[in-house]
């Protein structure tokens, strides 16, 4: 095992992400970048494993990417009030369910008054509020803890309204932020492009943070991996599909 030192060593952002970012908080009102730097600029110990190309001609010291994501995830909960794993379904956020983004911050009664309008608002859906009481598992709250079933029935309670008809949201208190911590195969950052243009309109998406690899880190990972550079360089080539404000993260280690 490696005692190693993280830091974040390249960032870029992208429409403008870097002016949006410093109105974004977590949710006790710390500044976020501030929070997403002291995440990732940390001590961890990573998992040593033996690489090698050319059929074993060519070895070296490396690291596990399904490690690394795993040691970051459990130190994520520097930053209050974030969730882990997330997907957008029925215009609002979930646990569980289809892939998702690696984390996310986001105002859960703001979701949840979406939730109950997909299903029992206007125009409705055919035995929506069956649907709608049988999702609770895959709700969370500000605790980053899904709902019981007696609990979830008592939420839906509280938000009044009848059926057939929309509640007023009211708007969000806190900006949507969803991220993703990527060391994986190069393929996958077209898949994770692709989730985020599929939320970024039903979720309400309004940030978006992009952690991968670069430098010394980068080394220690096997050929044909996600890395900041060739990240930056795929979305400098389908600018015009994006419109949410990114920052891109490149972590490295000393």
């Amino acid at each position: 095992m490696s005692n190693v030192q993280t830091r974040i060593a390249q960032e870029s952002f992208i429409c403008n992400g870097d002016l949006i970012l410093k109105s974004i908080t977590d949710k006790a009102g710390n500044d976020l970048k501030a929070q997403i730097s002291l995440w990732l600029n940390n001590h961890y110990i990573f998992n040593d494993i033996t690489r090698s190309k050319n059929h074993g001609a060519i070895t070296w010291n490396g690291f596990d990417a399904t490690d690394i994501n795993k040691k970051l995830r459990a130190k994520m909960s520097i930053v209050n009030g974030i969730h882990g794993e997330s997907c957008v379904e029925y215009d609002s956020i979930l646990s569980k369910g289809k892939k998702g983004f690696d984390f996310s911050l986001y105002d859960e009664e703001y979701y949840i008054k979406r939730l109950r309008n997909a299903f029992i608002g206007y125009p409705g859906r055919y035995n929506g509020d069956v649907e709608l009481n049988a999702i609770y598992k895959r709700v969370k709250d500000s605790n980053d803890k899904t709902f019981k079933k007696k609990d979830w029935e008592k939420k839906l309670t509280s938000l009044g309204g009848i059926a057939g008809k929309n509640i007023d949201t009211l708007g969000k208190n806190y900006y949507t932020v969803v991220g993703e911590i990527q060391f994986g195969n190069w393929a996958l950052v077209r898949h994770d492009l692709i989730r985020l243009l599929n939320s970024e309109r039903n979720g309400e998406i309004d940030f978006y943070i992009y952690i991968t690899s670069t430098g010394t880190l980068e080394s220690k990972l096997s050929e044909g991996t996600v890395t900041y550079d060739n990240v930056i360089e795929f979305l400098n080539e389908n600018l015009q599909l994006i419109h949410t404000p990114m920052w891109i993260i490149g972590l490295d280690i000393t």
